[in-house]
């Protein structure tokens, strides 16, 4: 139930991750927010901000956070939680299953036990597959379900199902590649990555000939989108994240190069080498080709967005990974 008379609260699920961090700083603005993690990968929760140790993935912890918060005033609830990366996939493919599709059941409760709040779900744009025009009226596009290198956006594109059939107050958000301060390494994220070698002087790999094409978001025009989200007059919206700056949809091997140039101001200069794909050839044949980002709709909803962000391009995103690299390796 929502009271107008009670504190607002934003619930955020998987609130001590990279975006959920950022998020929930941002809502305590105009909320009190509540996050809620099993601190997994061992962050830590944000500062200043009520923290709730829960594994998503079980049901009877679920149970006892709906108990607990069953008479706030939760106006909005973000589920960002998963288990994310594709090098977690191929390195236990059963576990991110697993754990995925657990927490969209188990999220099925919290929306019950809160139906008037907006629920704000974060898939992802792989379930686009290789699309050089992400429109959310695409088709989409999953790999076989033999293999290991769908086994994320096929968990997340169930999650939109199971929140458009049980929400009657929803966004379903689509993030390319969000990056920036604060990514930890240990998804092994690209630009975090490439920034790593770089700055150690050691050689940046790129598999295959890296014209694998990506579209690369910051995290502030990310956490921007994600609570305007909540402001919304309309609902029942798929919408993607992502850059409208043109610097930010790459190719790989564009990206070690810029970031090759990027460390010259440093004394670094790494080398750039091609090599096979560390989980085997079949993975290197399922590599998406390319997959960049439509930010119409998006633009459409947030009519100040580009402008807002305009600065916001590749050499921010750069400059902004490294910066948070040198404050966890030359404090």
């Amino acid at each position: 139930m929502i009271c107008e008379d009670k504190e607002p609260v934003a619930l955020v699920l998987g609130g001590a991750g990279f975006i959920g961090k950022a998020l929930c700083k941002a809502l305590a603005v105009n909320y009190k927010v509540i996050c809620v993690d099993n601190l997994v990968y061992g962050q830590y929760a944000p500062q200043g901000i009520s923290f709730v140790h829960v594994d998503l993935s079980k049901s009877e912890e679920v149970h006892q956070l709906i108990h607990a918060y069953k008479d706030a005033n939760i106006q909005v609830i973000y589920n960002l939680a998963a288990t994310v990366g594709v090098h977690n996939v191929y390195r236990d493919p059963q576990e991110c299953n697993n754990n995925n599709l657990h927490i969209i059941t188990n999220s099925l409760d919290i929306m019950k036990a809160w139906p008037l709040a907006r629920f704000i779900y974060t898939s992802t744009s792989e379930v686009y597959g290789s699309s050089e025009n992400c429109v959310e009226t695409s088709n989409l596009c999953l790999p076989d379900p033999t293999t290991k290198r769908g086994t994320y956006a096929a968990t997340k594109l169930a999650g939109e199902y199971c929140v458009a059939c049980n929400s009657n107050n929803y966004i379903i958000c689509r993030p390319f590649n969000i990056t920036g301060y604060g990514q930890p390494s240990y998804h092994k994220m690209v630009i975090p990555s490439f920034i790593d070698y770089a700055m150690r002087g050691q050689p940046i790999p790129i598999y295959g000939d890296g014209s694998q094409t990506r579209s690369f978001c910051s995290l502030p025009q990310c956490v921007y989108a994600l609570v305007e989200f909540a402001k919304l007059e309309a609902t029942n919206l798929v919408v993607n994240i992502g850059s409208p700056n043109k610097s930010c949809q790459v190719s790989i091997a564009e990206l070690a190069h810029a970031v090759v140039d990027y460390a010259k101001a440093f004394n670094r200069y790494p080398q750039i080498v091609m090599t096979s794909h560390p989980y085997g050839d079949n993975a290197s044949s399922l590599e998406i080709h390319q997959r960049i980002v439509n930010t119409d709709y998006l633009c459409e909803l947030l009519p100040d967005f580009e402008s807002k962000f305009k600065t916001f391009d590749l050499n921010y995103i750069l400059k902004d990974v490294h910066d948070y690299w040198q404050s966890c390796n030359e404090s």
